[in-house]
């Protein structure tokens, strides 16, 4: 039962840091995307052709950015999704043990 629990602590806890950095990634793919608006505006705005070519480059590094820490946010709460199942199926595993425990607890307490 202790072995049941334990598994089901490591997994929990590797679950929780995923979703923290999932977190984390959806922050910078904000900030990201935050910043590829800005630069849009600012082209929008914006007479000066080196100037158009220099918010455009950084626009698309922007986009990128925002996109590729996207995918690695969602990525990372489906494994820890997947994880999740793996903590339910321990503590069900750990409930089954119990109760084969308390049985075995109640059969040995009508022998005394």
């Amino acid at each position: 039962m202790n072995e049941a629990r334990k598994s089901s602590e490591d997994i929990n806890e590797r679950a929780i840091q995923l979703r923290q950095h999932a977190i984390r990634l959806q922050y910078t793919a904000n900030s990201a995307a935050e910043m590829a608006a800005l630069a849009v505006e600012m082209l929008m705005s914006s007479s000066d052709l080196m100037m158009n070519k220099s918010l455009t480059q950084a626009s698309r590094e922007a986009i990128k950015q925002a996109a590729d820490s996207a995918e690695k946010a969602s990525n990372a709460i489906l494994e820890a999704n997947e994880l999740d199942v793996q903590v339910t199926q321990a503590f069900s595993n750990c409930n089954q043990i119990g109760v084969k425990l308390a049985e075995a607890l109640c059969e040995v307490e009508l022998t005394l």
